[in-house]
């Protein structure tokens, strides 16, 4: 989806967890609007990491779906990736 990014920032919080925020733009590569997506990692101590994943687009007001399209889209990249992950991969 031509992601690019754009900032990422990462922040300790009091309770030893960790939150990363990651700003993209990105877009279907046969469009020529991009919407920027943010993507907010937290994970706690515990072993749990939340995603929160949020699109928007820049230049209007309706998008036609295409936030909800690269949201999805953008999950399944991440639940592949996941699905594969095994602590000792560096």
């Amino acid at each position: 989806m031509g992601w690019v990014l754009r900032r990422h920032s990462d922040v300790k919080i009091a309770d030893d967890s960790i939150s990363e925020t990651y700003t993209f733009k990105g877009g279907v590569h046969t469009l020529y609007d991009r919407s920027d997506v943010v993507v907010r990692i937290v994970s706690n101590q515990l072993g749990y990491t939340t995603v929160d994943t949020r699109s928007s687009s820049s230049a209007h007001r309706r998008d036609w779906g295409m936030n909800n399209l690269i949201i999805k889209t953008l999950a399944e990249e991440i639940k592949g990736v996941a699905k594969n992950y095994s602590p000792t991969d560096s």
